[in-house]
């Protein structure tokens, strides 16, 4: 299972780069704030739920994550450079 954490109080680093303004946003600040402060790890299901995810690959086995990681970039590949890299 996959985990999300914020780990800038676990090693003692203040936040920077922007993490926890776009964290915010995407959960609210009530979510984010929790996450940042505790650094409690976030399921896939709930990091989901919260936004944080477009998608979650369920089946366990990893060639079904490579498999559909590889159909996502087939399908990015067929567009137009300038509107894949915007």
């Amino acid at each position: 299972t996959s985990t999300f954490r914020d780990t800038h109080c676990l090693v003692g680093v203040v936040p920077c780069w922007g993490l926890s303004q776009k964290l915010s946003r995407l959960v609210g600040p009530g979510r984010a704030r929790m996450a940042s402060l505790t650094a409690s790890k976030i399921r896939a299901e709930q990091a989901l739920a919260w936004g944080l995810l477009a998608e979650l690959v369920t089946e366990p086995e990893k060639a079904s994550v490579l498999n559909r990681a590889t159909e996502l970039a087939k399908t990015a590949a067929g567009f137009a450079n300038q509107a894949v890299l915007a």
